[in-house]
């Protein structure tokens, strides 16, 4: 998670100045050419929006009537799409447009007013061209680094300025921070050369004159324009149906043509890509996940919540992506096998830029599969506990449920799928008479995939049962562990995370519920929603459309996940039996509750179950000696430190302008970008060489998982106090 997740687009828009080369065909009197003529919607577009808004009024989880508070709701909510730092549109811009308010939807004719869309998206790119043209005159000024002021790292909950010099006062500001945080960059890099410890990326970086870095800097500003200007019709439709979609609830969206095509939101970009899921938040492409495997996971210097600001193919100028449509964006990152695509990002913990070069290759999925290893603790004997014997344990880490769905239609016997990889890991570790001492189920990190595998899983733990309660706007469905099967009865920990979630959750929960297993690390995401994918377009005649055009999808929220105990996973997720500190601790943007407009938790009647008795006797022992541990623990009275100074910088407000100031401010970025970067080699095997952060020639030490180690001494403990 990003340490600055608040750092959105004021920031963004000073910040991208690495990668914006010059191309002679597209300068940048002609990307600054005033507004087109205004786009006028067509029957398409009035079709999408009005079988979109019926499907959310009428199938939707949280389906409701349509009443003007909702139109107030979706008006407001569009202009924050379009300006979420609110720093393009005045007051008085959104006052012009008041009398649409309460309009937006006209119940009794099923007609949205999406000419309203296309008014408000002529003015906006009025505005943005204002904008440019100011930025761009203002470079051309001195700039005087010795006054003591700031700027907010975020305004999304800032009034929008009433004047135009009031406006232009926060464009100033930006424009200073862009060329401050240029500065910052090149003195960190001449300290590197200075100590001999230039970066790879440092040493593929070109050195630039004056005027070179100037013409860069201005360009970038005139893109910010000329990327909106190039908008279609669809991809403004698409940010004024999200603008309502996001109302009923995060997960549901209007989805163009080109995004169904393109980007499959659940699982990756693409076969043949980069291997990473991508998310529009705050006028930002950003990295939601890494596949595991893929060429981004491989290389290892994007993480999740790196915002990407440009796109490069290989030998080609850089496109500027701030505030670009995800599936444009996505189509730029997106290519063949082989082919290269250069990222300039903005990282975890740093206010400025860097360049990032992949490989694109194809996504195997078994790069995804489960794996396992076994590993040997000491356990005291029950009789002298001042002898010890060794016990066997299994580390099974499972980075996704996955299922391969066309093998299994194909009557493919041998179809890959979660389930039948955790089995043989199991079977495998207990073949030919072996003793399985204990297993650690590590879910750190498993966003989730197949309800079913999750569900089937879990069954491998106990005789039968029901796992997971399904609830739509019409039925309840119990889900039944199929399988009485048994393939491992002894000690289980499953290991979660603030990333846990939604499948990884359901089998979390079932086992806690169970007392079959005994969760430990932090509390999970809290996703506990169920999405399906509708196809608009069939919900109009074929006289309605013309040569096949397609409406789009909708990918609507249908159902909500609740527990065996009768509480939902939905925000509240899956709370350990027993916590283990992690930098993500008190970090309030990381779980669904933190995500405006996601459903709320709630509870239904739970179902009949037995739960084992063993976790209840033994729990409040192994809490107890975990608590002892890690209170008497160097390692860990360290890293509570480091957990509060990593929070006491994502807690700032404001960036220095003034220059002595800002050199105190990114000295305490890069240590904790230090902190994040250790903390995720900590959870991931990573090769330093391939690191382009690391100086050449040298190598990163390995970093302890303490997580996964006292997890091994709980699990060490259960099995100890367990001897008969």
């Amino acid at each position: 998670m990003p340490i600055h997740s608040l750092i959105t687009k004021c920031l963004a828009t000073t910040a991208l100045c690495a990668a914006i080369f010059l191309n002679a065909a597209e300068t940048i009197e002609s990307m600054l050419t005033p507004p087109p003529e205004p786009l006028t919607p067509t029957r398409q577009e009035h079709l999408s929006a009005r079988h979109t808004i019926e499907m959310l009024t009428r199938a939707h989880f949280n389906a409701t009537t349509w009443k003007p508070a909702l139109s107030s709701q979706w008006f407001a909510e569009y202009f924050d799409n379009l300006d979420p730092q609110r720093i393009y549109f005045l007051q008085s811009d959104i006052e012009q447009f008041r009398g649409f308010e309460t309009t937006l939807w006209d119940p009794p004719h099923s007609r949205a007013n999406v000419s309203f869309a296309f008014q408000v998206w002529d003015l906006y790119l009025k505005r943005l061209h204002d904008f440019a043209l100011f930025c761009i005159a203002e470079l051309d000024k001195p700039q005087d680094f010795s006054i003591p002021e700031t700027i907010l790292i975020d305004r999304k909950k800032e009034p929008r300025p009433e004047t135009q010099a009031e406006q232009q006062g926060l464009w100033r500001k930006l424009v200073k921070n862009l060329i401050l945080s240029e500065i910052m960059a090149e003195e960190r890099r001449q300290a590197r050369e200075q100590r001999g410890e230039l970066t790879k990326a440092d040493k593929r970086k070109p050195k630039r004159t004056e005027e070179e870095t100037l013409q860069e800097r201005k360009k970038h500003y005139a893109r910010i324009y000329h990327s909106r200007v190039e908008y279609s019709r669809m991809e403004i439709l698409e940010i004024f149906l999200n603008s309502l979609c996001n109302l009923f609830d995060p997960h549901t969206s209007f989805m163009p043509p080109m995004v169904k095509e393109d980007f499959d939101i659940h699982m990756s970009l693409s076969l043949q890509g980069i291997g990473a899921t991508l998310s529009a938040r705050d006028g930002y492409i950003t990295i939601v996940d890494l596949i595991h495997g893929g060429p981004a996971d491989r290389d290892g210097r994007l993480k999740k919540g790196d915002r990407i600001t440009a796109v490069a193919q290989e030998g080609k100028d850089p496109v500027d992506v701030i505030d670009m449509p995800l599936n444009r964006a996505v189509s730029l990152i997106r290519g063949k096998k082989d082919t290269k695509v250069t990222l300039t990002i903005l990282p975890e913990g740093s206010s400025d830029t860097m360049e990032i070069t992949l490989v694109r290759d194809e996504i195997k999925l078994e790069n995804d599969e489960a794996k396992a290893d076994i590993q040997k603790i000491d356990i005291p004997s029950a009789k002298k506990p001042e002898e010890t014997k060794q016990a066997n344990v299994l580390i099974m880490r499972l980075p996704s449920f996955y299922s391969d769905f066309a093998a299994i239609q194909r009557g493919d016997k041998n179809y890959k799928s979660t389930t039948r990889d955790m089995r043989a890991l199991l079977e495998k570790a207990q073949a030919n008479g072996k003793k399985l001492d204990g297993v650690i189920l590590d879910l750190r990190g498993n966003g989730g995939g197949s309800l079913e595998e999750a569900i089937r899983l879990t069954g491998l733990f106990f005789t039968e049962g029901p796992v997971v309660q399904v609830v739509s706007s019409s039925r309840i469905e119990r889900r039944i562990d199929p399988d009485k099967d048994v393939v491992y009865k002894g000690p289980i920990l499953v290991l979660v995370d603030r990333f846990s979630a939604s499948a990884t959750e359901i089998l979390a929960a079932a086992l806690q519920d169970y007392c079959r297993a005994i969760i430990v690390g932090t509390r999970t995401h809290g996703k506990g929603t169920v999405q399906n994918i509708i196809d608009l377009s069939r919900f109009s005649s074929n006289r309605s459309l013309k040569n096949n055009t397609d409406l789009g999808s909708l990918k609507l929220t249908i159902a909500k996940f609740y527990r065996i105990n009768g509480g939902a996973t939905q925000r509240k997720g899956v709370t350990p039996n027993i916590a283990i500190p992690a930098l993500t601790d008190g970090i309030d943007d990381l779980g669904e509750e933190s995500i405006p407009h996601a459903l709320e938790w709630d509870e239904i009647k739970p179902m009949p179950f037995q739960y084992f008795l063993e976790v209840p006797t033994l729990l409040p022992k192994l809490q107890e000696r975990s608590q002892k541990r890690m209170a008497e623990s160097p390692e860990f009275q360290n890293l509570a430190k480091i957990i509060q100074f990593y929070h006491d910088i994502r807690s700032l407000k404001e960036i220095p302008l003034e220059i002595n100031a800002r050199r105190k401010y990114n000295e305490q970025l890069e240590q904790a970008d230090k902190i994040f970067r250790d903390y995720r080699r900590s959870l991931k095997d990573k090769n330093a060489d391939d690191d382009e952060d690391v100086p050449d020639g040298q190598k990163l030490p390995p970093v302890k998982d303490l997580t996964l180690e006292e997890t091994l001494h709980i699990l060490a403990d259960y099995i100890e106090l367990a001897q008969p």
